[in-house]
């Protein structure tokens, strides 16, 4: 899911639109968590996570019928933009969680039913010349995309 602090351009990925756009594998994806102390967590990160990180539980607001939601996070730092997982441009433990190594990819919601994938145009890697194509010549995502 779009997280505003990762993904700074979120748009829908679109074939027309992004037909052209190439990733550039010398650029880095988890740079951009620089100033993240902690990030979301799915249940299925948890055995691998829990050896590296500390997971909290946070509140994470109401459902539609009003009952608490939480949410699991790894903590990376203990003060608010302290990220000590990240040195320089390398990932100092080996697991990252699945969203970010995900980057500049992400979910988002087109309506109430359904999902879309969407690219973040803010991250440094993206170009128009150089790098890994996204979409092949016929406008099919290419295996890196699936």
């Amino acid at each position: 899911m779009i997280h505003k602090d990762l993904h700074k351009a979120p748009v829908a990925l679109d074939r027309a639109l992004h037909k052209d756009l190439k990733l550039r594998a010398d650029v880095s994806t988890l740079t951009a968590t620089a100033g993240l102390n902690s990030f979301f967590l799915t249940t299925g990160e948890f055995a691998d996570a829990c050896k590296e990180y500390a997971i909290v539980f946070l509140r994470a607001g109401t459902d539609a019928q009003g009952n608490d939601q939480v949410a699991p996070v790894v903590v990376f730092g203990l003060a608010q933009g302290e990220n000590l997982v990240l040195e320089g441009e390398r990932w100092g433990y080996r697991y990252a969680p699945a969203v970010l190594r995900a980057n500049p990819f992400t979910m988002g919601r087109a309506d109430a039913e359904r999902y879309v994938v969407c690219i973040d145009e803010s991250w440094k890697g993206l170009s128009r010349t150089e790098g890994l194509p996204i979409f092949d010549e016929a406008g099919e995502p290419t295996q890196m995309l699936t």
